[in-house]
């Protein structure tokens, strides 16, 4: 079957988002930081060796204590094309992780038209920070937070939002006053509350998966081990098979039904 316009734009694009996680993966291992392929990126790699056919985003997680120390090595290795997105480096940014930004690039899809007029193409970049247990009273109510003070933010930002909780839109009343850089500051004191003092587990609270799922044994995670994607070896989960049962259930080897192998309608693509 003939490729398709839009297939050649995810073609270009999966190819441009591999480069920049090759930067990305090279000055971890410089540096001796960890990192791994998180969510469907990490399914990607086992199910496929690569980016799911339909997919077209990039997500890698690390450390807290990792992830500080690569927003400062990031400013002074990346290439000149490359640049590291949070909110600490831009006033206007409104995410709780950071992102990896090729410059002089466009990305927009039907689905963050709404959001945005465009975008750079970029890899997500999530922070792990400390967890006692996925089922803690303290984890549950740091990730309420966390996802009130986000809500409040984007819709400081007059973004579209989809409906909430009870609890998220009281979050979003009370502390609708302050601003948005304020807000940012206390969400990341909200991740950061578990501190650096060992403990057995390793949360997400960035992730639009719900956070018990997101919240797995630091074993789980580390230590990493390389996998192929894309022709390349990058770092992903040590216990890659549990890590994806968490997110996917036992059975996520198996393909999805068509009608849900859905792809982002691109509306503006510059790589």
């Amino acid at each position: 079957m003939a490729e398709t316009h839009q297939d050649n734009q995810l073609n270009s694009l999966k190819q441009a988002l591999t480069g920049i996680l090759g930067e990305i993966d090279g000055i971890c291992r410089r540096h001796g930081l960890r990192y791994v392929l998180a969510g469907g990126t990490a399914l990607g790699a086992a199910r496929h060796g690569g980016f799911i056919p339909w997919d077209d985003d990039l997500d890698i997680a690390m450390p807290r204590e990792d992830y500080d120390r690569f927003i400062q090595i990031a400013g002074r290795e990346l290439p000149p094309d490359l640049y590291f997105r949070c909110f600490s480096t831009d006033p206007d940014y409104y995410l709780p992780f950071g992102k990896v930004c090729r410059r002089n690039t466009s990305y927009v899809t039907e689905l963050d038209s709404e959001l945005t007029e465009d975008n750079e193409i970029f890899v997500d970049v999530f922070p792990l920070d400390r967890a006692t247990s996925p089922d803690s009273a303290m984890l549950k109510l740091r990730a309420t937070l966390v996802k009130g003070l986000k809500a409040v933010v984007i819709r400081k930002k007059r973004m579209h939002l989809q409906s909430t909780s009870g609890k998220v839109r009281l979050i979003q009343l009370l502390f609708a006053p302050f601003s948005s850089q304020t807000l940012m500051r206390w969400q990341e004191k909200v991740m950061r509350w578990q501190g650096k003092k060992p403990t057995e587990y390793l949360t997400n609270l960035g992730s639009n998966y719900h956070y018990v799922k997101q919240t797995m044994a630091e074993s789980v995670y580390f230590p990493a081990r390389e996998v192929a994607f894309e022709g390349r070896q990058f770092m992903a989960p040590g216990q890659l098979e549990d890590f994806l049962t968490r997110l996917y259930g036992n059975r996520y080897m198996e393909l999805p039904p068509p009608e849900k192998r859905v792809t982002h309608q691109i509306r503006k693509l510059v790589v």
